[in-house]
């Protein structure tokens, strides 16, 4: 007896462009855009051969030197211009709109950040940048204190094996990046710092009760949020009361210290830039967060084209108003403060301290993907110079967070690659310039992710 024969057919995600399907793919012709040395070196690589298979690039280099495979599809890129994929160190993927939009604006890796302002993190976003949990450390209990939002209390500080533990059994669920936060004291941080070594998990310090320089010292690996990591200029008790009220008036007060005749030329402010400077630590300023809408050269981020992808209610803190791209009810004391973050950023790099790019979107209505640009933008108007920016969004995170396998396009990275038709050693602008989008060695059709 015969049985009839179904022919089963497979859509192809209307994202993924199914020429693109071979085992091998190359990219011949275009350069190669050096971002090493935390973007001091320039040995761009002309009429470059990228090998892509298995989603890693397998080879990268002069076209002389490296020999394309008989069976290899070859992509023509003459004339274009290869970046790594753009890294958020500190972002929020609640949706699938969210993933699109960071795609689209060329980001391929999103740090994931939960809380109040940005809500859960959506895993299953297909497509979608590689997604990395970053999960919190306080070293203690923290118990709100009844009646007052965002007041705190550190109870129960856990000794050196209670933090082994408890950091192995983070990394256990998950945890990919460690927020090293408010309450934490000194004396925890050698035992937390090896604990994360041990799990391969990159440091961020948000602190208040340690010093930052106590930080440094003891390892952290980078620090967030331009407001928190100059708070060392002001005096520990008044920074120490970040650990118990991190949203309340102690950052009111850091906003009107700084704002002060005379406090850029703080001789501790330039003891930071030193410090900074002198050790391999990584500052995310977040610019997008405060800075940005106040300062003079601001763009509004609704304009982009992946913000089209974002309903604004999906921007669960304070999203900014979409015909002006300014808060709707602006804190007086965050615009003053503003221009002097940006002057202190701006000393951190002239000195010669390394950055790494997160925007902290959604908190400030920050959008996710279109604030990239907004990130970068910070940067640049800090002092950094186009290819500094272009590393800081990429081959910083290997150097900083030991994150070997994104951030370079060489052998043995994910085949995550921007084809730009435009140099962006020249201008930033042509970042977005996108023609084709690899993220690990698959194709993604970039104006198909437009269409929700």
């Amino acid at each position: 007896m015969r049985f009839p024969v179904f022919l089963i057919v497979i859509p192809i995600i209307a994202f993924i462009d199914p020429l693109y399907s071979q085992d091998i793919t190359v990219l011949k012709g275009g350069t190669i855009i050096d971002v090493n040395n935390y973007g001091k070196s320039s040995r761009d690589i002309k009429n470059a051969i990228v090998i892509i298979k298995d989603k890693k690039i397998i080879a990268a280099g002069e076209a002389g030197k490296i020999k394309i495979p008989a069976n290899a599809r070859v992509v023509d890129v003459s004339g274009k211009y290869l970046v790594p994929g753009l890294i958020e160190g500190f972002g929020s993927v609640a949706n699938q709109a969210f993933a699109n939009a960071y795609l689209y604006s060329g980001v391929t890796t999103v740090v994931t950040v939960e809380d109040d302002r940005r809500g859960k993190t959506f895993m299953n976003a297909s497509p979608s940048p590689a997604l990395y949990k970053q999960d919190a450390y306080w070293g203690a209990d923290r118990v709100e204190v009844t009646g007052k939002p965002w007041r705190f209390e550190d109870v129960n500080y856990r000794d050196d094996a209670a933090i082994r533990r408890e950091i192995d059994s983070m990394a256990k669920e998950g945890a990919k990046v460690m927020l090293i936060h408010y309450g934490v004291k000194k004396e925890q941080l050698p035992a937390i710092v090896a604990a994360c070594k041990a799990n391969h998990i990159p440091t961020v310090g948000e602190l208040g009760f340690t010093s930052y320089r106590d930080a440094v010292n003891a390892g952290i690996q980078s620090f967030v949020h331009t407001s928190r990591y100059t708070a060392d200029i002001l005096e520990d008790s008044v920074r120490q009361m970040y650990s118990r009220m991190p949203f309340g008036p102690p950052a009111t007060f850091y906003y009107e210290y700084i704002s002060k005749a005379g406090a850029i030329s703080n001789p501790k402010l330039e003891e930071l830039a030193k410090l900074y400077a002198d050790h391999p630590v990584g500052l995310m300023p977040t610019g997008s967060l405060i800075v940005y809408t106040n300062m003079p050269f601001a763009k509004n981020p609704w304009n982009e084209p992946a913000a089209s992808l974002i309903d604004e209610k999906d921007i669960i803190h304070e999203p900014l108003d979409k015909q002006t791209g300014k808060p709707k009810n602006p804190s007086p004391t965050r615009m003053k403060a503003a221009p002097v973050m940006m002057a202190m950023d701006s000393l951190f790099a002239h000195r010669g301290a390394r950055f790494l790019t997160g925007t902290g979107a959604t908190a400030f209505g920050v959008l996710p993907g279109a604030s990239m640009y907004s990130e970068l933008e910070i940067l640049s108007h800090a002092g950094l110079s186009n290819r500094q920016v272009l590393a800081a969004a990429t081959n910083n995170f290997s150097l900083l967070w030991d994150w070997k396998h994104i951030g370079k396009i060489e052998a043995g990275r994910d085949a995550d690659i921007l084809v730009l038709s435009a140099n962006p050693v020249e201008s930033l602008d042509n970042l977005k310039k996108i023609e084709v989008l690899f993220v690990k060695g698959t194709r993604i059709e970039r104006e198909a992710l437009l269409r929700k």
